[in-house]
C-alpha cells in the first residue's frame, strides 16, 4: 500500500523551542505510531503515522543560524522573530506562526510581541500569541496582561479574514504557570488539527470553525473582565457577552462566512456619540513636562473636538546626565538631517525637562498618550498653529477621524525599539477606524530629531516598518514631519 507522506518545517527561535512545540503537538495524537531521530545528529525529526498518511516534521532551530532560510520566513520576521513557524517547503507556504512568552505581564510587556501579529496579519499567516494571563511583579504582588493584544487580535482577523489569536495560560493561584489556564492545550490542540488537515490534504482550516470559535471565545472573556482597567469605555462591550460574537469570529477567520461579515467593536465614536458619563469626564488635563501642540489637543477634549480613554500615564524620570547625553546625541542627528524647507530648528535643551521630587529630570509631558480626534483637519489646524514651518503644509482638508499616539521617548532611536514599536502596532489597529472609516493616524515624537529616521535606507529595523506601514504621519520635534502615505518630508 502506498502511503502518503506530507513534509512540514518548524522553523523556531532555539531547538528547545522547536522540541517543545513538537512533542505538544504529537500528544494530540496519541494513537500515532511516532518515529524519533535527529538528521546530522543534532536536527529533530519526527515521523508521524496518521492513518493512511505520514507526515514529518522537521526542526530548524535558530533563524539565524541557517543560511538557506525560507524567503516568506524572512520576509515574517522582518516584523520581529515569533517563537515558532510551520512552513511547506514544497509549496513555499508559511502555514502558522506562534509567539509564546514567558514574560511577567505587567507593563507594556505584552505590547511588545504586537508587531508580529501585525506582520502575521498582513502576511495573512494564522497566528497565535500565547501569552501569561497572571504574572508575580517585584514589590507589586499578582497582575494581569493587558487585553491590549487581544484588542488588536480581533482587529487583525476582521481585516485580513485570518486567525490572529491570544491565548492566556496561568491562573492567579498559579502565575505564570504553563500548567494551570487553558491556552497551552487550545494551542497545541488547534496546531495538531491544522497539521492533520494539511496531511490529508484538507485545507489548513477545514471543519475547525467550533476549535476556532472556543478560542475566540476565551480571548473575548479575558477583554471583558479586563478592559475596565485600560480604558473608561468601550464600544460594542456587549458584544463580549454576547455567545455569536465567537462564532462571528471563527467564521471571518476560517473564511466559511463567504468573505461577507463584517464586525462593529472597535469602530470608536466620535465625541457626541459617546456615553454621556464618559463625555463628562473629558475636560482639559493638566502636563508634567508643558507640550504646545498637544496642550493643544488637551484643550480640545474640554470643547468636544478630541477625546482620550483614561489618564493613567505615568512619569519615569531620567537621570540628568543621561539626559544631557542624549540631547547631545539628538544635535548630532540633526546636524546630519535632510534639511527642510523652511527649517525646523533644534531647541531641545535640559531646562526643557522639569526636576523631580529626587532629582532627576521629567520626560513625560501629558498624562496620555493616546488623542481621538473627531476630524484630522482638528489636529492639523493645531500642529500648523504650533510649529509656523507647517503652514498650508498639509495638503487639502479631511473629514476623517484621527488618532494621535505619543512618545515621550528622549534617548535617541528608541522610538523604534519596545515597547513602543508593538504599542503602536496595537494601537494603530485597535484605534485606527473601521476599513469602511479609516482614521488618519499620527504619531508624535517631541523629543526626537527627524534625523532619526532615514526612509531611504533600504534595510530598516522593524520598529521603523511598523511606523512607515501604520502612520500617515510622523510628527518629530520642532514641528518636522514625515507622511509616510506620500513618502516625502513636509
Amino acid at each position: 500500500m502506498t502511503v502518503a507522506v506530507r513534509k512540514v518545517e518548524l522553523w523556531c527561535d532555539s531547538f528547545h523551542e522547536g522540541a517543545w512545540a513538537a512533542e505538544g503537538i504529537l500528544k494530540q495524537w496519541p494513537k500515532a505510531v511516532v518515529t524519533r531521530s535527529h538528521r546530522l545528529g543534532f536536527i529533530p525529526q519526527y515521523s508521524v503515522q496518521l492513518g493512511q498518511v505520514r507526515l514529518e516534521l522537521e526542526v530548524f532551530g535558530g533563524y539565524g543560524n541557517w543560511s538557506a532560510l525560507p524567503k516568506k520566513i524572512r520576509e515574517l520576521l522582518d516584523w520581529g522573530k515569533p517563537d515558532i513557524v510551520g512552513y511547506d517547503r514544497s509549496e513555499d507556504t508559511v502555514l502558522f506562526a506562534v509567539e509564546e512568552t514567558a514574560a511577567v505581564p505587567t507593563g507594556n510587556q505584552a505590547l511588545q510581541r504586537c508587531e508580529r501579529m501585525h506582520g502575521a496579519g498582513t502576511m495573512k499567516v494564522p497566528f497565535w500569541y500565547l501569552l501569561s494571563q497572571f504574572g508575580t511583579h517585584v514589590d507589586e504582588g499578582t497582575r494581569q496582561a493587558s487585553p491590549w493584544p487581544a484588542l488588536m487580535a480581533v482587529a487583525l482577523t476582521a481585516t485580513f479574514r485570518t486567525p490572529n489569536i491570544v491565548l492566556l495560560y496561568s491562573s492567579e493561584a498559579s502565575p505564570e504557570d504553563y500548567a494551570a489556564g487553558e491556552g497551552m492545550v487550545q494551542l497545541f490542540r488547534m496546531l495538531a488539527m491544522m497539521l492533520e488537515n494539511y496531511a490529508t490534504t484538507a485545507k489548513l482550516l477545514d471543519g475547525l470553525d467550533d476549535e476556532l470559535s472556543a478560542h475566540f471565545a476565551s480571548m473575548l472573556r479575558f477583554v471583558g473582565d479586563t478592559y475596565a482597567n485600560v480604558t473608561d469605555f468601550l464600544p460594542h462591550a456587549e458584544l463580549l457577552a454576547d455567545p455569536a460574537t465567537a462564532s462571528r469570529l471563527a467564521k471571518i477567520a476560517s473564511g466559511s462566512d463567504g468573505g461577507k461579515t463584517s464586525f462593529p467593536l472597535l469602530d470608536w465614536p466620535k465625541f457626541k456619540d459617546l456615553p454621556a458619563a464618559f463625555r463628562k469626564n473629558q475636560g482639559q488635563g493638566t502636563f508634567i513636562k508643558v507640550d504646545p501642540f498637544l496642550s493643544r489637543l488637551e484643550a480640545g477634549r474640554a470643547t468636544g473636538h478630541v477625546y482620550t480613554l483614561s489618564g493613567n500615564a505615568g512619569s519615569r524620570p531620567q537621570p540628568e546626565d543621561d539626559l544631557k547625553s542624549w540631547i547631545d546625541q539628538q544635535r548630532k542627528l540633526h546636524s546630519g538631517a535632510q534639511a527642510l524647507n523652511p527649517p525646523a530648528d533644534f531647541k531641545l535643551k535640559l531646562d526643557d525637562f522639569p526636576e523631580s521630587n529626587s532629582g532627576l529630570r521629567h520626560v513625560t509631558t501629558a498624562k496620555n498618550i493616546l488623542y481621538l480626534a473627531d476630524s484630522a483637519q482638528f489636529v492639523f489646524e493645531a500642529l500648523e498653529g504650533v510649529f509656523p514651518r507647517l503652514s498650508k503644509k498639509f495638503s487639502g482638508t479631511s473629514d476623517n477621524a484621527a488618532i494621535v499616539y505619543v512618545s515621550n521617548s528622549v534617548k535617541p532611536g528608541r522610538i523604534f525599539g519596545d515597547p513602543y514599536t508593538g504599542q503602536f502596532a496595537a494601537f494603530s489597529w485597535i484605534f485606527g477606524g473601521t476599513a469602511q472609516a479609516p482614521r488618519i493616524r499620527i504619531a508624535y515624537f517631541p523629543h526626537h530629531s527627524h534625523g532619526v529616521l532615514n526612509p531611504e535606507r533600504t534595510s530598516r529595523n522593524k520598529g521603523q516598518l511598523i511606523f512607515l506601514s501604520r502612520a500617515d504621519y510622523l510628527v518629530f520635534h520642532s514641528g518636522a514631519v514625515y507622511s509616510a502615505k506620500d513618502k516625502r518630508w513636509l
